[in-house]
């Protein structure tokens, strides 16, 4: 269906983003004009020292270092510009227009409130002390290139400290903008259509037929056509009795294929159309 495609790329798009505004790349460039390999090797015991910092007086960070086209800081820039951009464009067409339709609102009210609680443990990770720390909880490659005059040296874990100017402070407070704004405006959508009683408020049902039975029951009252909103009440009854969609699809459609009434189903019918029942005794005259 056309609103689970949506929701699908909807939490594609989130994770390519998160994923894509990570720095996993710092280049530091120090104001060194010239340093040989045995030289570079007495700095790094220099810097060893916890009292001593290098200077940086350029730098450049960056997602991925496989790109050629991104391996500057404006075209990397550009790029997250662009499809922060596409993202915003997404919501404000396929996003809204769900909502506007008023069908699968649970479902939607579950989406955005999840995507917002990845994106502020980004936010909250958006940092320099962060990114440094071995560990790091959104397990970046965080490589750190040191370069003086025409050597170069990596690092995976930062054991020196460095005096970086605004370069660092302000390359990670953009990527926070971009998160902040992409939060913001998914904070306006469920403000807007999403404010509703959340399902975990609603008792969870136990029962001890199958699933497939209770599959059965919902599409029943899904189908009916005298009832307004059912996708809405499909929504709640699956929420209720703690049936994903696709369990109740695959469901749903073993039962079209063996077509068996269950001991359930005929209880149910039973119930409704007992025996010595007027509409019984219509049906077999």
């Amino acid at each position: 269906m056309q609103a689970e495609k949506t929701i699908a790329e909807f939490n594609n798009c989130i994770d390519a983003l998160l994923k894509r505004v990570q720095i996993n790349y710092i280049f530091c460039f120090s104001n060194r004009v010239e340093i040989d390999k045995w030289d570079f090797d007495n700095y790094e015991k220099y810097l060893g020292d916890s009292s001593h910092k290098i200077t940086v007086n350029s730098a450049l960070f960056l997602n991925s270092i496989k790109e050629p086209y991104l391996l500057d800081e404006i075209s990397e820039t550009n790029d997250l510009n662009n499809k922060f951009g596409n993202f915003h464009d997404f919501v404000d067409d396929q996003i809204n227009k769900l909502c506007k339709k008023g069908h699968n609102l649970y479902d939607l009210n579950d989406l955005i409130r999840v995507a917002v609680k990845k994106i502020d443990k980004h936010i909250s990770n958006m940092n320099y002390e962060s990114w440094k720390k071995e560990g790091n909880v959104l397990d970046n490659e965080n490589i750190l290139f040191l370069v003086i005059g025409n050597q170069k040296r990596t690092y995976r874990g930062i054991y020196f400290e460095i005096e970086c100017g605004l370069y660092f402070d302000n390359s990670f407070a953009f990527r926070r903008n971009l998160l902040n704004e992409m939060k913001y405006n998914l904070v306006d959508v469920y403000s807007k259509y999403l404010l509703l009683p959340h399902h975990r408020t609603l008792p969870k049902i136990k029962y001890t037929c199958s699933d497939s039975d209770i599959s059965i029951l919902i599409k029943s009252l899904w189908h009916a056509n005298a009832i307004q909103d059912n996708n809405e009440l499909k929504s709640i009854l699956l929420k209720l009795f703690n049936l994903s969609d696709t369990e109740f699809a695959k469901n749903c459609s073993e039962f079209a294929r063996k077509q068996i009434a269950t001991k359930f189903l005929k209880e149910i019918i039973s119930v409704l159309l007992p025996p010595g029942s007027e509409i019984v005794k219509k049906k077999n005259n």
